[in-house]
């Protein structure tokens, strides 16, 4: 019986968690974030959708978030966009990381950098993923201060996506 009771107890806490997770999803893509953060799509910086918490600290100079925009590369492998990318960024930015990434249906490639800015260093992590002849281009940006507090849940949330 106690057997049992701790089985139930599992379940429910893994249907709460998952209760708690909204999606984006159409035609090309989906991912899942918590309810925490708010969803713009605006179009924005031509994102394709951009997330932000709910309800941010006052006190921060810059306000962390995800988004998502495509770039057209038709005559490159995703390996090579990447090579690309990973050039462009390391002209204003410190390369810290730069690895290919298996998403179960998805292989990318995650690039992970900093920047200066006049407020502070900013830590970005960007995951690349192609399909026919666009790259999508999946960023989270963050304060170096606050990145370790935010990493896991926002990691989380970039390794949702899935290409359809």
């Amino acid at each position: 019986m106690k057997y049992l009771f701790s089985i139930l107890f599992i379940i429910l806490c893994v249907s709460c968690n998952n209760s708690d997770l909204k999606t984006i999803e159409n035609e090309n893509f989906s991912i899942s974030y918590p309810e925490s953060l708010n969803r713009e799509e605006s179009g924005e910086n031509n994102t394709l959708f951009k997330l932000t918490p709910i309800n941010p600290d006052e006190n921060r100079n810059y306000i962390e978030s995800i988004n998502l925009v495509t770039r057209d590369y038709p005559d490159m492998s995703l390996k090579q966009a990447a090579q690309k990318l990973k050039k462009e960024v390391n002209r204003v930015g410190v390369i810290t990381d730069f690895k290919e990434i298996d998403l179960g249906n998805s292989n990318g490639y995650r690039l992970e950098f900093k920047i200066i800015f006049d407020e502070g260093m900013r830590r970005y992590i960007q995951d690349y993923y192609k399909k026919e002849d666009l790259v999508y281009i999946l960023t989270f940006a963050s304060q170096e201060s606050v990145y370790p507090e935010i990493y896991e849940e926002m990691n989380t949330v970039l390794k949702s996506f899935r290409l359809k």
